[in-house]
C-alpha cells in the first residue's frame, strides 16, 4: 500500500492526461487521483476507467490573468490595485481550497501534486520523512523575491528564494498551512502585494505558504527535468517534469500555456 495520493490539475491535455494517469497506476495500482479540471476539459469518463481516480471540473480559475504569452499586460502593471488584488485573492483561496477537498479525499500522508507534464515512473520513496520536497537548488532563484520581506516577521518561517516543481508534500504539514491561511489572512495580503509571482505560481505560492509555518523544501534526488537534463530518458529517476511528448500540437484550438 502506497503513502501517496495525488493532487493533479489538468486543463485541455486530454492524450496527456490519460497517459500520465495509465503509467502512474502502472506504478501505483491503487494511488488515490484527485484530478481537479482547471475550466478545461469535463474528466468524469475516467472515473469508470480508473476506481480510485475521482474528478471535478472547476471553473477557470487563473484564466482571467493569463493570455497566450503568460502573464497579461494589465495584470503585471497593475498587480497592487485594489482590482488586481481583490481577484488574487478570490484566486488564492479558491485554488486552496481545491487543493485541501484533493489531501481530504486523497487521506494518505503524502501528497504529489502534478501536471500533465509531470510523469511518474517508479516508485518513489525519496519524499519520506520530508514536509515538503522537490528539486532543490533549482535555477528558479531569486534573492530579491519580494515575498521574502514579509517572512522575515513571522515567527519560526523559514527564507525562501528558490522554488521547484513538482512537489510532494505531508498532509500533516498542508493541514498545518491550510489553518495558518484562514487565520492569518493578513499575511496572505500581504504576500500577495510583495510579489506577482505569490499570486500566479503554484510553484512559487505553496513552498512559501510552507514557509510560513516553518517548513523548507529539501531536494528530492529521484526527480529530474527534460529541458534540464538531456540524459532524462535514460536516467533512473523516478519522476519526471516537462514531459510534453504527449501534449497538444502546438497552434491547436484550445490549448494551455503549453504546447509540444
Amino acid at each position: 500500500m502506497s503513502d501517496i495520493g495525488v493532487f493533479y490539475k489538468c486543463y485541455k491535455e486530454r492524450e496527456a492526461v490519460e497517459y500520465s494517469l495509465e503509467k502512474l497506476y502502472q506504478v501505483y495500482p491503487d494511488c488515490p487521483v484527485y484530478l481537479a479540471s482547471d475550466g478545461g476539459h469535463d474528466y468524469s469518463d475516467l472515473m469508470t476507467v480508473h476506481q480510485n481516480l475521482k474528478s471535478e471540473r472547476f471553473h477557470d480559475n487563473r484564466g482571467w490573468m493569463l493570455n497566450s504569452n503568460g502573464v497579461n499586460k494589465d495584470v503585471i502593471d497593475n498587480f497592487r490595485s485594489d482590482r488586481i488584488q481583490a481577484m488574487f485573492r478570490t484566486t488564492f483561496y479558491e485554488m486552496l481550497e481545491r487543493l485541501n477537498s484533493g489531501v481530504q479525499w486523497c487521506d494518505k500522508p503524502y501528497v504529489l501534486f502534478m501536471e500533465p507534464d509531470v510523469l511518474v515512473r517508479g516508485t518513489l520513496t525519496k519524499h519520506a520523512g520530508y514536509d515538503l520536497s522537490g528539486v532543490v537548488p533549482q535555477p528558479n532563484i531569486d534573492p530579491s523575491a519580494g515575498w521574502r520581506n514579509i517572512l522575515r516577521n513571522i515567527d519560526g518561517a523559514k527564507d525562501v528564494y528558490s522554488w521547484s516543481w513538482p512537489v510532494i508534500f505531508s498532509k500533516k504539514a498542508f493541514d498545518e498551512c491550510y489553518a495558518f491561511a484562514h487565520s492569518e489572512k493578513d499575511i496572505i495580503e500581504k504576500l500577495l502585494l510583495a510579489d506577482l509571482r505569490f499570486g500566479i505560481a503554484d510553484d512559487v505560492w505553496l513552498p512559501i505558504l510552507f514557509a510560513c509555518c516553518g517548513y523548507e523544501q529539501v531536494h528530492n534526488s529521484e526527480i529530474t527535468e527534460c529541458n534540464r537534463n538531456s540524459n532524462w530518458r535514460f536516467s533512473n529517476h523516478s519522476l519526471l517534469h516537462e514531459f510534453r511528448e504527449k501534449y497538444p500540437i502546438q497552434g491547436s484550438q484550445n490549448v494551455g500555456r503549453h504546447s509540444r
